[in-house]
């Protein structure tokens, strides 16, 4: 089964970057800890991408298995509003917080 749909719904969590190209469980992690770097033009398609790794993390429930620091990140940007629980992002606060 896609990534994209669960029974006949979209997803709320990001499953691509600005580019077009697949966000794995690898290089959600990566991008969100800073060893990987998407394939962005601009600083604000890495911060978009970045988003977008987190909004992965947490949709997936990858937080779950992986250090602390992540589970933690999760919920901050939860609490700040930029992701609910199913890893939805809310674009107009990032963009207006953060681009």
């Amino acid at each position: 089964m896609s990534d994209t749909i669960v029974e006949n719904k979209e997803i709320p969590y990001e499953t691509k970057f600005e580019d077009g190209s697949e966000i794995t469980d690898y290089l959600a992690v990566g991008v969100a800890e800073g060893f990987e770097e998407t394939n962005a033009k601009s600083d604000e398609e890495a911060t978009r991408d970045t988003i977008k790794a987190w909004s992965y993390i947490c949709g997936k429930d990858l937080w779950r298995t992986l250090q602390g620091y992540f589970g933690r990140s999760v919920h901050n940007l939860i609490n700040e509003g930029v992701l609910d629980n199913s890893g939805k992002v809310n674009w107009d606060l990032v963009n207006e917080r953060f681009l």
